[in-house]
């Protein structure tokens, strides 16, 4: 029906109510008048005739119009009603005569209660009056329908209250388009520009979690039809119990419900297991309803299925847990690293500390290790390496922890030990059990071991001391060349001081004049006479004077000085032969011991031969002198010299 329709049918029922008012009071007072005769009687019918026919047209118009009309008095008791009214509601205007709209109308969870009902009395000059109302109403038989409704209130005679005009209009129809808008509104709310509109799940509630509405996207994930899942609780079939409260939604656009995004994993009608990011917005319709009642709120439900991110998530966190992993783990061995090991000893020093127990530490380093990366690569000693450890893991007690330490070695923590002889009886049985032959392609390797230990004392707390201990009790048992196990003493770590110092002393001497050569004759017997010489090194200290090689050798082995002082030594060995020769003593062919390191670096061979020219001897005067197993890969270099 068209809004001036609408309009000429509302003025329709106000002028007939009026006149009917005025009818009603002719009618009065024509029986007042006590008879049926007489002037004023007469003029009363007359006037009462002429009212009849004004008041006919629009009652007829009301009758057949296609809104629906309602009569009500100011309490909100509906005084009559049109067809059009019957046939929206189900109900007839016998049932409805002296009830209240809201008593049928109102969903049963909205209906006010009696007592307020009883109070109630239509305000002219509330806003009602002034524009359309949008309202939620069920049909006799529970169907919901939205009801447009517009009021006008007519004066009654003589100051009285007067009645209400409703005019009720079907718009169920433009409602649900408008909340499907509204869900779409949600929607871009939630998620602008993350996806096309549509693709993602969207539903519409009320406050207690019934469905009225969703869109294709919803019910292919709760694998049923908008029919099915109408009035239900049709969430929990998606998403898990506490997706939503046990009660209603708050109404309250800033509960945290509201605010707050929440990724839940589902299982859908499927049963296919899925991860979904719920968005919820509170929804609140415009305007009031009949009896100054506030349409009911709904709440927008967005779902985004994010199961590709939380597949990619738990990847990530898996990739990032196996870094932090590997961060910690010797990349050789698969044993804890050096940085793991030591707050590993730390933490075992405070426990037994706080427990009056003391803490033991073998150092243990494979033997032979070198001789296996000389002959047959990286690849076999990283092979016989991992192997070595996981013997040694295998081989540890409860309790006992183990990890690589600086180099080849490694550190095994034993907590609580007995003594120091039960920590050497430990460290003896773990050089046992890596005995035997490595399994190695074709190749049958071969390792030995040996270990330094060192006990806390009592109130020690420092890991790095401790391990400084074993330390030195390792490097004691590999230079003695006798027993396997050192046991730590307070002399070991003096002298070890001691080396440090000199060590720190010898890179100073390197390029000073503190290094001599001594030559030693070597005699030809059956001749009688000196064949030659062999150029020693010997160090002047200023402090602790002549110092053997023996003593200084490995400590430029172990700080890499050793290819340095090899050098120092071949300019000091072919100026010592020069000057014997300008001093007309011949000192026949002279030996040179030369690190295996030192032959086989780049430059040694064209840096001797710059030292031979620079001095210009005969080249067969000078001879190298190396162990046999340095040989190997150096022919070049000795072919060039």
């Amino acid at each position: 029906m068209s809004e001036p329709a609408v309009l000429f049918t509302g003025i329709g029922i106000l002028i007939g109510v009026a006149l009917g008012a005025l009818g009603a009071v002719l009618m009065r007072r024509l029986r007042a008048g006590g008879g049926d005769g007489g002037p004023e009687a007469e003029a009363l019918r007359h006037e009462l005739d002429r009212l009849r026919r004004v008041t006919a047209a629009p009652v007829q118009a009301a009758l057949h119009a296609a809104d629906a009309l309602v009569l009500q008095d100011m309490r909100g008791r509906i005084l009559w009603c049109n067809p059009a009214f019957a046939e929206l509601t189900g109900w007839s205007e016998a049932e409805v005569i002296g009830r209240r709209p809201q008593e049928f109308l109102l969903p049963p969870e909205e209906r006010p209660a009696p007592a307020a009902l009883e109070r109630f009395r239509y305000r002219p000059d509330l806003p009602d009056f002034q524009d359309f109302l949008l309202v939620r109403n069920v049909t006799r038989g529970g169907e919901p329908f939205w009801n447009q409704v517009s009021l006008a209130h007519v004066p009654g005679e003589e100051g009285g209250e007067g009645a209400v005009v409703t005019v009720c209009r079907d718009v169920t129809e433009q409602v649900e388009a408008l909340e499907e808008a509204q869900a779409g509104m949600a929607r871009s709310w939630c998620f602008e520009g993350l996806a096309e509109a549509g693709r993602e799940a969207m539903a519409l509630l009320d406050l207690a979690g019934r469905l009225e509405w969703a869109n294709p996207a919803f019910l292919r994930l709760a694998g049923a039809g908008l029919a099915e899942l109408r009035g239900q609780r049709a969430l929990r079939r998606v998403l898990p119990p506490d997706a939503l409260p046990d009660g209603d939604c708050p109404d309250d656009p800033s509960a945290p419900i509201y605010r707050e995004a929440r990724v839940l994993q589902a299982a859908t009608g499927a049963g296919e297991e899925r991860w979904f990011e719920l968005r919820l917005r509170l929804l609140r319709p415009g305007g009031e309803g009949f009896a100054g009642t506030r349409p009911a709120p709904r709440v927008a439900a967005v779902l985004l299925d994010v199961s590709p991110l939380v597949a990619q998530e738990r990847e990530l966190r898996a990739a990032r847990a196996e870094l932090d992993r590997r961060e910690g783990i010797d990349p050789v061995t698969g044993v804890a690293n050096r940085h793991v090991i030591r707050r590993a000893l730390a933490a075992a020093l405070a426990e037994d500390g706080l427990r009056h127990r003391r803490t033991g530490l073998v150092h243990l380093e494979p033997v032979g290790l070198g001789e296996i990366n000389g002959s047959l690569g990286t690849d076999a000693a990283d092979a016989a390496l991992a192997e070595f450890a996981r013997r040694l893991q295998a081989a540890l007690a409860e309790g006992e922890q183990l990890g690589r330490a600086f180099g080849a070695g490694f550190l095994i923590i034993c907590p609580g030990i007995g003594g120091i002889e039960g920590l050497r009886a430990r460290a003896e049985a773990l050089i046992g059990a890596v005995a035997g032959a490595i399994e190695w392609q074709d190749c049958k390797l071969r390792l030995g071991a040996r270990a330094g230990v060192a006990l806390s004392e009592s109130g020690q707390y420092q890991a790095a001391l401790l391990a400084r201990h074993a330390a030195i009790a390792l490097d004691t048992a590999r230079r003695g060349r006798s027993a396997a196990v050192g046991l730590f003493t307070a002399e070991m770590e003096r002298v070890w001081t001691e080396r440090l110092a000199l060590r720190a002393d010898l890179a100073r001497a390197i390029g000073t004049d503190q290094f001599r050569i001594h030559f030693q004759p070597q005699i030809a017997l059956t001749e009688g006479r000196v064949a030659g010489a062999e150029a020693l090194l010997r160090w002047q200290h200023p402090e602790r004077g002549l110092i053997a090689p023996g003593e200084f050798l490995p400590l430029a082995r172990a700080a890499g000085l050793a290819e340095e002082l090899d050098r120092v030594a071949m300019a000091a060995a072919l100026d010592a032969m020069a000057a014997l020769r300008a001093d007309g003593v011949d000192p026949g062919r002279v030996g040179l011991n030369v690190e295996a390191e030192t032959l086989c670096s780049a430059g040694f061979a064209d840096r001797l031969l710059w030292e031979l020219d620079a001095r210009d001897p005969a080249r067969g005067d000078l001879a190298l002198e190396l162990a046999a197993a340095a040989l190997t890969g150096c022919d070049a270099v000795l072919g060039a010299a």
